[in-house]
């Protein structure tokens, strides 16, 4: 039977690369009227981390894993703290912490393009609307009414028009014949933070999985290499019985640039001839 080569990430490089608490929302500081209440969000890797809330020094029982809601009341008019603690033993990236002013009366956010949704970074506490004022923070850019929480997402324009964070940036097309390790997919990429997300054909993509055994099973894994962060192996050793089976099961990563930097997206398997499929992925630049 074919060997698939296979690659460890051994110590600091693991915890380098999947960190624990990968993301958060919203960006701190944040304002918040007593009686009024607003969701704290984070996205972890692996998903199976486990989380613990805070509010100030003291633990929230019952908190959903992945996001919390503060609803502070009169008595907690003040400077306040909302921390979030992974608890499955990560060292890096472990916690976060917004810093968060509590106020009496309600907070409007200037709408300035009109389109319903708040700018974050203006507002005014009131006890009436004020015209030109919403009651939420949510616009990325008050200045263009065709960006906001419920705009359509246009793929590779660097513009994130559903103020979701991400930009979409296209998708990487890994051939597991053509695209191995000494003929990679390279990108040269402008310093950011990136999300690689594995998709199938019916998201736009060319391949759902791909196959190195002369026994007919699928398989989710790639190899990503630049000189800034070293070489990342997303390889979890099963192989599937369908190409749909794989890609249902595949995982996603990250990284940084702190840099304009060569990017190589690849299969790493030897011999390759006899492969058959590929591996596409979403690579999409967060705006944070």
């Amino acid at each position: 039977m074919k060997r698939s080569s296979m690659y460890i990430m051994f110590g600091l490089m693991v915890i380098l690369i999947q960190g624990c608490i990968m993301s958060s929302t919203p960006s701190s500081p944040v304002s918040v009227s007593a009686g009024d209440s607003i969701t704290f969000k984070v996205s972890v890797f692996p998903s199976s981390i486990t989380l613990q809330w805070y509010v100030d020094d003291n633990p929230v029982s019952g908190a959903p894993d992945k996001s919390f809601n503060y609803s502070p009341d009169e008595g907690d008019v003040g400077n306040r703290t909302i921390t979030v603690k992974e608890t499955s033993g990560c060292i890096f990236l472990g916690q976060h912490v917004w810093r968060v002013e509590v106020v009496s009366g309600k907070i409007w956010y200037q709408d300035a393009d009109g389109d319903g949704y708040g700018n974050p970074n203006v507002f005014i506490i009131s006890s009436t609307q004020p015209e030109s004022y919403v009651d939420n923070n949510s616009d990325c850019d008050d200045t263009n009414p065709n960006i906001n929480p419920d705009a359509i997402e246009i793929s590779g324009n660097d513009i994130d028009e559903n103020c979701d964070g991400i930009i979409s940036s296209g998708i990487v097309n890994i051939n597991a014949v053509i695209n191995i390790q000494s003929n990679p997919v390279t990108l040269v990429m402008e310093a950011g933070k990136y999300k690689i997300d594995p998709i199938g054909i019916a998201d736009g993509g060319i391949y759902n999985s791909w196959s190195a055994w002369v026994d007919g099973k699928w398989l989710n894994s790639y190899w990503i290499y630049s000189n800034e962060f070293g070489e990342i192996t997303i390889n979890d050793g099963i192989r599937y019985d369908t190409e749909m089976d794989a890609l249902d099961a595949a995982k996603g990563t990250s990284f940084n640039l702190t840099g304009s930097a060569e990017v190589k997206f690849y299969i790493c398997d030897d011999p390759y001839y006899d492969n058959r499929g590929g591996m596409s992925l979403s690579v999409s630049k967060k705006t944070e």
